[in-house]
């Protein structure tokens, strides 16, 4: 049943996306291929804004859900049929098969890694676990919680559909076939200006970047949120060039998309309707691309408002009136505006780092910046120098290259990120970093192309780059390899593959189905089988376990509002505030006792199996004894 609901899901989105271009009135505009890409693409976003609409409406089953993908089915009659290459085909040389079936083999991993259970800590922690959540209250549900809760979910509706129409598996392959969307729009992206073996390797090379085989096969949005980007940036640079409005719409709506998914997609909508503004007919492009990305992305933001007063929570707090009983205050605002952003900004934000920020991320790691493991390797720079040369060399045709739109828009955003964005790990600049790449190699290919002895260098420069970055597929890939040809039970990859995997298993097995588990392990929150509250001390308010917070009282009422009856994974501290502080207090006052301390297992790196023995406590919470006030 999985994998039929995961390949109904692709189709279905390509047919959505090719029912949006047509509405849009650009397909014929497009060749086959770019067809395709753009449709799969662009029907990812149709998917998640239609399953929206069931969510909200508490009708979040199998058979609504169902529905929304086969309504869309039809669509796939307007894709048209691929263009014929006449007497003289097309052959495949050497190395393009070569390419193409280093390319299929890397598709092949990234599907192997669906097929097993799901273990990355993000999609554990809200990508994954918010879906089923929707899915048990029967649709959507406010979460007031910054950062993971209340924020545009575009692209986790797609995830439940997978998930309640097709269950875990379904969900699991889902995100891997539409991982690869950003891969597809970016070849026939390449393909337009460049020879067909620089655009298969570079394809290869994005499929085999750290930062996409990071993700790709997770429920992770990034990956997926470029190939919005790369669609609408393609999109504007048309409208651009042939004063279109039908592609400035088009572009519209995939930016909208983008911004419905994460909320830094706000920041590439303004900087991609500036770009758009660029034409005679400025007014009606302008108008058009803003309604299209109010239609294709406004629903989450309205949303917000609704239950918060705020479109982008908790980012207004204070300037827009929130509900009286709303749980965020004063105190977890500035808490979350000054603790979070220190630990997530490492670097000054200066100009200096701006550009330094690529050499310090790609040549001199640090696990803050996630650039070992997650970053984007090296190929920026082994293109550079040629890029240069060719930007040197066309400088007098730049002006009226789409490339420049391209290049303007991914270093404005890039820009943006650094100087006002939350966080400065480098996997979150993972939906311009495709927009750059194509800038890169079409520059690159550009200036070798009447150089052999350029074309060598490049040629050689990219080939040690991919037998890195393949390795690199290669060792991630055994995991999952062993997964799936040594028939392991889903417990025994889980244990192996989550932390702690060994005490939600006793929570599950042993605590009451009604009872309420307390829990600030954010990346077992999928795992839970009973109910579950996840706090955090940055980024909510409705049980405060701030570091400045040493109440007792408060946090006990908070949690009997709650309805909690154990606390998972926080035991006492001599803190006086925070969670362990809290907890100690909570002992010490007759609130709580320990009721068992499950061995368990941490783990380092999934790859490598890297491990470490642990325990984890779980507390009763015992009201009749309790010396605090209720």
């Amino acid at each position: 049943m999985g994998p039929t609901v995961a390949v109904l899901m692709a189709a279905a989105a390509t047919g959505g996306g090719a029912i949006l271009l047509r509405l849009a009135g650009v397909d014929r505009a497009l060749r086959f291929g770019e067809r395709a890409a753009w449709s799969f693409a662009l029907g990812i976003g149709v998917l998640g804004w239609l399953a929206f609409f069931p969510a909200l409406l508490r009708n979040a089953d199998a058979t609504w859900l169902g529905l929304t993908c086969l309504v869309l089915l039809p669509g796939l009659l307007l894709l048209g049929r691929p263009e014929t290459s006449g007497a003289n085909p097309d052959r495949f040389t050497t190395v393009e098969r070569l390419l193409i079936a280093l390319i299929l083999l890397v598709v092949l991993l990234d599907a192997i890694e669906g097929w097993a259970p799901p273990a990355d800590g993000d999609s554990l922690a809200y990508h994954f676990a918010l879906p089923k959540l929707f899915l048990g209250h029967g649709g959507l549900y406010f979460i007031p919680r910054a950062n993971d809760g209340a924020v545009p979910l575009l692209q986790q509706m797609t995830y439940m559909v997978a998930l309640g129409a097709g269950g875990e598996r379904a969900m699991t392959l889902w995100a891997g076939i539409s991982g690869w969307a950003a891969s597809a729009v970016f070849y026939v992206a390449v393909r337009r200006h460049v020879e067909r073996p620089w655009a298969l390797a570079a394809t290869l090379a994005l499929l085999t970047t750290p930062a996409v085989i990071y993700a790709a096969g997770t429920g992770q949005t990034e990956v997926r949120n470029a190939a919005f980007v790369l669609v609408a940036a393609a999109a504007a640079a048309e409208s651009v060039r042939r004063g279109d409005l039908r592609f400035a719409a088009l572009a519209g709506g995939a930016a909208g998309f983008y911004a419905a998914s994460k909320y830094p997609g706000l920041l590439f909508l303004l900087l991609l309707g500036l770009a758009v503004l660029m034409q005679r007919r400025w007014f009606a492009a302008g108008a058009v691309f803003s309604l299209a990305a109010l239609a294709a992305g406004g629903q989450w933001y309205a949303w917000n408002w609704w239950n918060a007063g705020d479109p982008v929570f908790p980012i207004l707090y204070g300037i827009v009136p929130y509900p009286p009983d709303f749980p965020w205050n004063a105190a977890q605002q500035h808490f979350y505006k000054t603790d979070y952003p220190a630990s997530e900004r490492l670097l000054p934000q200066t100009l200096g780092w701006l550009f330094a920020y690529p050499i310090k991320a790609t040549f001199a790691p640090t696990a803050a910046l996630e650039s070992g493991r997650t970053g984007f390797g090296p190929l920026l720079f082994v293109l550079l120098p040629f890029a240069l040369h060719a930007a040197w060399r066309q400088r007098g045709r730049l002006a009226k290259s789409p490339i420049l739109v391209y290049a303007a828009v991914a270093f404005a955003a890039y820009a943006l990120w650094f100087f006002l964005g939350p966080s400065q790990r480098v996997r979150f600049l993972l939906p311009i970093y495709p927009l750059a790449l194509l800038c890169f190699v079409v520059a690159a290919a550009r200036s070798a192309e009447s150089n052999s002895a350029a074309r060598a260098a490049l040629t050689a420069g990219f080939a040690a780059v991919l037998a890195f970055q393949i390795a690199a597929q290669g060792i991630f890939g055994l995991n999952y390899l062993r997964y799936a040809l040594r028939g392991e039970s889903r417990e025994a990859f889980l244990k192996r593959n989550v932390s702690h995997y060994d005490a939600v298993r006793w929570v599950n097995a042993n605590l009451e189905k009604n009872a309420v588990v307390f829990t600030t392990y954010r990346h077992l929150n999928y795992f839970f089988e009973v109910p579950y509250f996840y706090a955090h001390h940055e980024v909510q308010a409705e049980i405060e376990m701030r570091s400045d917070n040493a109440d007792p009282g408060l946090f006990w009422r908070q949690l009997a509002k709650k309805k909690v009856k154990y606390v998972f994974g926080a035991g006492p501290s001599p803190a006086a505030g925070g969670i362990g502080g809290l907890m100690r207090r909570l002992v010490e006052a007759d609130c709580a006792r320990e009721l068992a301390v499950i061995p368990a297992v941490a783990l380092s790196s999934r790859a490598l199996q890297s491990e470490v023995r642990t325990s984890v406590q779980v507390y009763a919470l015992e009201p009749a004894s309790c010396r605090l006030k209720p």
